[in-house]
């Protein structure tokens, strides 16, 4: 394989947005795959088939509620299975499965089972074999679960089995986590599997090709690619076809010859799932102009029974769409453009109202129209593509230079942005003197290939993506690394720190520290600045591409990296292992602030990361876009009003793809995400006017995003506490900010009526300028466990006194906290009765509890025992309500989230206790809706203001009243859906009453 091949596959791989599970090294990962891929046979050994028995664990029964057959893993992973399905258990039930199979011949086997490793929780299961009416083998399995990771695993036992019929049957052992059972082996081959895990494609339905190029009449050679979609390898490279055959050498195949069979086993995915397999043809090394080219395709290596399919295009790129079990599902085989064609004959069909035009452009509604140049080569494809992506409403395709240009304005799309990355290798070393050089190279380079290809391409680009989903540093690396090394001393020398904080005699011996070895305070000190090192080692390769990208690209054109919302939504405890947003924000490390709403707390989510960025930017009043994931039609539409209303002004409606070009690429399949995608982008250009320049209210709530109970906490009791308190307050129409430790250092608290603080840990300045706002009159809220630790997790005082207890203990329990994987088998400890001014009602405990033992506070709730759960004191004009449990984790526990469907499980009493403060500081709320969780916010801009209504209730409403309290006068009150409303005033309050099904804009027209 050519070096020109390995780098185009290992930039492919790069910019493949989805792997593995969150947190690994997706470039190392996808090399390892690929090069086990490229060394491996691609047809599996005859005898190895002949000495197993295969089984897929979704074919076990009898199947119920206890035992059944799930959609892939069942769960959120993105590793394939080897079939369409898993055997799934929620971890428990007497309930057992069994399938009878043929052992081929006696002897000793192995007896391999693939399922979910889900960390470290307890719960396993049982396989029994029986022949001849004994028991033959009968083994655990999941016993010694290892670490947090969620990834496929392999695991054996070994076995003597007779020749004949042999019944398996799976049990669960111990009750516990949820189990998923992939398939199992039973293989007397007990090498196999030694040196490296099994590969259920070795016992896959065989796949084989061959083509026979007519026109133009040249000799040709084809490159022969495939792209899986579920990963963890996308991409794999075949080599060139021959008269010999695909990857040995040779003489270029005659036209009007049928090349060699060419197996694709191990290429393609499994079952029903399609893989795409492109040939690029080439005559005497270069690309060919059109192709005339029949294939045939089967399941054997034979002409019999082979299925043929002919292709005439423009362009070097043919591409097939293969099924992995052909012989079961011979009519999914295609080809793409006719894939194609049938995209854009349906979208025609939707017969979608017009958008006006020149279509407006100030709210970028972009998507992703991906594999021209890779997939395919045809012009006629990418206009029937790009004609889809228009019709949906987008008006913003990304990197439209030269041909993708053209062939957009054609389709009336006329703006762009691009995916001109940081370079890779500078994020390994951040403090490597040649990373300035390495990446203005790359900058003025990459300008100077967009000119050449395409003088007017820069005019027309509004934002330069510099990276996708990017982690942070390694302390491992800064230990050993000279140059981050030197580098950690002279940040720690511009913080005014000295060897002595950190127990040193001099600057030779400091050096990073991880947090095993943070012991005493010296070591603590040092293990705390070397994560702040970490993040701002990286941070400022990300200000170096943003200077370098304005430099040579344009000043007009915003930066972002793509943040993984993994750490604010229930994959993940936090920001800890990412960047960090509040400094990226703080020192402008890009122009504008960007995450995605993968949300798994429930679709309604897609409002936090938003306001989590903007907040983040706030320094510098960055403006925030977002992608919107626009598979799932039900939730699109409310999604996207969540994200506008909250002050996006950029949305990705990700991603259109084609599919088969594109792993995340769906919509482009569903006809139901492109009618809801097609009217939600319509209504967003009717309102474009107010939308473009409009701003969100100020916030009269905040919530605390500390840095210091990150780096010493490392659970996520906290993140899912600070996120749940956040809906609970948005459920009732509170606009709500988040502050960092340094915004609050700043003096950022000022501005706001209450503060609910939930982080434990905190900088001592922090703490003493909560304390100073607290006694001018704000309201501060906190929860157990919050307050009372410093950045360096030593004890603090500071914040306690506030409280007028005589004594408080908390107590953590060491599990995990996620809305979806870990609170649904999580049962309540306690149970507090709350009172007023809270609410009268009963709450279930979940995680931390704390015992108080008030001085001079009110008690305002209590556990079951009759002790105080809940506190309120008098603190010069302020308040303080401490919470001994995590009342937000009640309301998430007892909603029961789901990833994608509109959760109604939230009970209103838990809501009320939450939100209580907000109350009794009088917070305004410039929307109000008279039903709960009608996600609503008023934006204002100088042409009007427009109210933004998300019914996240689940059932449509028949009345619904809005109380509005616009800034500026208003003349009249307009419904985007029902027209003209009659508006009640009371003074400057306005209040209209209207049906609303899922979301809907109130126009208040000056």
């Amino acid at each position: 394989m050519t070096l020109a091949t390995t780098e185009l596959i290992l930039e492919r791989l790069l910019c493949a947005r989805r792997s593995i599970p969150k947190g690994a090294n997706t470039m190392l990962v996808h090399v390892a795959f690929l090069i086990a891929v490229l060394t491996t046979g691609v047809a599996a050994e005859a005898p190895l088939r002949s000495a197993s028995v295969f089984v897929e664990a979704e074919e076990f029964g009898p199947l119920s509620q206890v035992w059944r057959a799930g959609a892939r893993w069942a769960d959120d992973i993105y590793s394939p299975t080897s079939g369409d399905a898993v055997l799934a258990n929620d971890g428990g039930g007497t309930d057992e499965v069994a399938k009878t199979v043929e052992v081929p011949t006696a002897g000793a086997y192995n007896v391999w089972v693939r399922y979910l490793r889900i960390g470290e929780y307890k719960g396993s299961f049982g396989l029994r074999i029986a022949q001849n009416e004994q028991t033959v083998f009968n083994e655990k399995y999941r016993t010694r679960p290892k670490g947090a990771g969620w990834e496929p695993t392999w695991e054996k036992f070994p076995a003597t089995l007779q020749a004949g019929p042999a019944t398996l049957t799976l049990y669960i052992d111990e009750p516990g986590i949820r189990q998923r059972i992939d398939c199992l082996l039973l293989t007397s081959r007990l090498d196999y599997g030694e040196k490296t895990p099994p590969d259920y494609h070795d016992f896959a339905p065989q796949v084989f090709f061959r083509y026979q190029f007519h026109e133009p009449a040249v000799p040709t050679t084809a490159e022969v690619q495939s792209y899986v979609r579920r990963g963890p390898v996308y991409y794999h490279n075949l080599g060139w076809t021959t008269q010999t055959g695909l990857g040995t050498g040779g003489d270029p195949i005659p036209a009007g010859e049928w090349s060699p069979w060419c197996a694709l086993t191990k290429v393609v995915d499994t079952d029903k799932f399609l893989a795409t397999v492109h040939l690029h043809f080439r005559s005497g090394g270069e690309p060919v102009a059109e192709a005339k080219v029949d294939f045939q395709v089967n399941s054997v290596a034979a002409e019999a029974g082979a299925h043929t399919l002919h292709e005439d295009l423009d362009g070097d790129i043919v591409t097939l769409l293969i099924p992995g079990n052909l012989a079961r599902y011979p009519d999914l085989l295609e080809l793409a453009s006719t894939n194609t064609r049938r995209h854009v004959e349906n979208a025609r069909g939707l017969k979608l109202p017009p958008i006006k035009a020149p279509r407006p452009e100030g709210i970028k509604l972009e998507t992703q129209i991906c594999g021209f140049g890779g997939m395919y080569n045809s012009k006629r494809m990418l206009a029937e593509e790009m004609e889809v992506g228009s019709l949906l409403g987008a008006n913003s395709f990304a990197d439209l230079v030269g041909v993708n240009r053209q062939v957009a304005a054609e389709q009336g799309v006329r703006r762009t942005f691009l995916n001109q990355w940081i370079p890779y290798q500078a994020l390994p070393c951040p403090c490597n003197p040649g990373n300035p050089r390495l990446i203005e190279d790359f900058y003025v380079k990459a300008a100077e290939k967009i000119r050449r290809d395409d003088p007017d391409a820069l005019t027309v680009a509004y934002r330069n993506k510099l990276y996708d989903e990017p982690g942070t540093g390694n302390l491992d690396h800064i230990a050993q690394c000279a140059n981050c090394s030197s580098a950690f001393r002279e940040y720690l020398r511009r913080q005014e720190l000295t060897p002595q904080d950190f127990g040193k005699q001099d600057w030779t011996e400091v050096n990073v520290l991880k947090r095993d070895a943070a012991t005493d305070p010296p070591s603590r000190r040092l293990y705390y600045w070397s994560v702040q090192f970490r993040d701002e080692s990286v941070m400022r390769v990300f200000k170096l591409g943003t200077e370098m990208s304005e430099k040579h690209l344009g000043d007009g054109i915003l930066t972002n990296a793509n943040f993984t919302n993994g750490g604010l939504s229930d994959w993940a405890g936090g920001l800890i292992d990412g960047p960090d947003w509040f400094l990226f924000g703080r020192e402008r490390a890009q122009s504008l602030m960007w995450s995605e709403d993968w949300t798994s707390m429930g679709p309604e989510g897609t409002g936090y990361p938003v306001d989590v960025l903007r907040s983040a930017g706030s320094p510098h009043n960055l403006p925030v876009g977002m992608y919107l994931i626009s598979y799932n039609a039900e939730t699109l539409p409310l999604r996207t009003y969540s994200a506008l209303m909250h002050g996006a002004k950029i949305l990705n409606f990700y991603c259109y793809g084609p599919w088969y070009a594109f792993c995340d690429g769906s919509v482009s399949e569903s006809l139901p995400a492109q009618k809801a995608l097609a009217a939600v982008t319509r209504e967003v250009a009717r309102a474009e006017d107010l939308l473009r320049d409009a701003n969100t209210p100020p916030a009269q709530v905040a919530v605390s995003f500390f840095k210091s109970h990150e780096i010493w906490q490392q659970d996520t009791a906290i993140q899912v506490e600070r996120r749940n308190t956040y809906l609970a307050l948005t459920h009732e129409n509170y606009p709500v900010d988040f502050l960092d430790e340094a915004l609050v250092e700043k003096g950022k608290l000022s501005g706001y009526r209450v503060f609910y603080l939930v982080d434990s840990d905190l900088s001592r300045k922090a703490a003493a300028a909560i304390k100073t706002w607290v006694t001018g009159g704000g309201t501060l809220v906190t929860c157990a466990g919050a307050g009372l630790r410093d950045e360096y997790d030593e004890e603090l005082d500071t914040l306690k006194d506030l409280l007028s207890v005589a004594s408080l203990e908390v107590t953590k329990p060491k599990r995990g906290y996620r809305e979806r994987y870990d609170l649904p088998a999580y049962q309540p400890t306690d149970t507090v009765t709350c009172s007023a001014p809270l609410e009268a009602c009963q709450v279930p405990v979940m995680g931390y509890r704390e015992a108080l033992t008030p001085a001079a506070a009110t008690v305002l709730a209590t556990f079951a025992d009759g002790k105080p759960a809940a506190l309120r004191n008098t603190v010069g004009k302020g308040s303080v309500i401490r919470f001994g449990f995590l009342p937000a984790l009640a309301y998430a526990k007892d909603a029961g989230p789901s990833a994608t469907q509109v959760v109604t499980g939230y009970l209103d009493h838990e809501r009320r206790v939450i939100t209580a403060a907000a109350r009794l500081a009088n917070v305004a709320r410039p929307v109000e809706c008279s039903v709960p969780r009608v996600e609503a916010n008023l934006l204002t801009s100088p042409k009007g203001a427009v109210a933004l209504l998300a019914n996240w209730t689940g059932q449509p409403l028949e009345k619904l009243t809005v109380t509005l309290q616009p800034s500026q006068p208003v003349k009249t009150v307009e419904s985007l859906k029902q027209g003209k409303l009659k508006a009640t005033r009371r003074g400057k309050v306005l209040e209209v009453t209207l049906p609303l099904a899922t979301t809907d804009m109130l126009f208040l027209k000056p």
